[in-house]
């Protein structure tokens, strides 16, 4: 009665006000003789109880679904901040021209960059964010010659092309699109 007694007294009065809507033929079809009606409010209460339990296990079962797809959602989201703070700070620790090369790899959809000469070791080139691949290109660049003072074009070679590998970069194009930066302070 404990455990079942407001689900017992609900499939009682639902069983009764079956029973006696019931056209008396189906009652007299029972074939128990005097105690026909006894038999079917007995029917009709384990139906009822049956019918309640299962409602109340589907309901119980759909409110377990939807808090563990809330609760899971949830988690989802709070591990994918937290993802996006570590991507954040670490890039808040490149240079500034770090930064802006990777800002270019987002606009140019991860296009290799071509890049020479010797990184610091805190360098995005020599980090694990990148794939690269010796290749020679060959760039031009102004300067100012200090004994002249006029502008001169130098001829060089950059040794490297570099891009970002795709687990970064599509973290960084997901960080931009979504929160408009790359970084803490953008």
């Amino acid at each position: 009665m404990d455990k079942y007694g407001n689900t017992l007294l609900l499939a009682f009065v639902a069983g009764i006000l079956t029973i006696s809507k019931a056209p008396k033929d189906w009652i007299n079809m029972l074939p128990f003789g005097t105690q026909n009606i006894y038999w079917g409010l007995a029917v009709c209460v384990v139906a009822y109880i049956l019918i309640i339990n299962y409602f109340r296990h589907a309901y119980r079962s759909f409110k377990r679904k939807l808090y563990l797809s809330k609760s899971s959602e949830e988690y989802h989201k709070k591990q994918n901040q937290e993802a996006m703070q570590i991507l954040w700070d670490q890039v808040d620790g490149l240079s500034e021209a770090d930064r802006a090369d990777l800002r270019k790899f987002i606009e140019t959809n991860n296009q290799p960059i071509s890049k020479g000469g010797y990184f610091s070791y805190d360098s995005l080139y020599q980090s694990d964010w990148v794939v690269s691949m010796e290749k020679r290109t060959p760039k031009t660049t102004t300067a100012i010659d200090y004994t002249t003072g006029k502008e001169v074009t130098l001829h060089g070679y950059d040794t490297h092309v570099y891009k970002l590998k795709e687990p970064i970069f599509l973290a960084l194009k997901y960080s931009m699109e979504t929160y408009g930066r790359i970084g803490n302070f953008e």
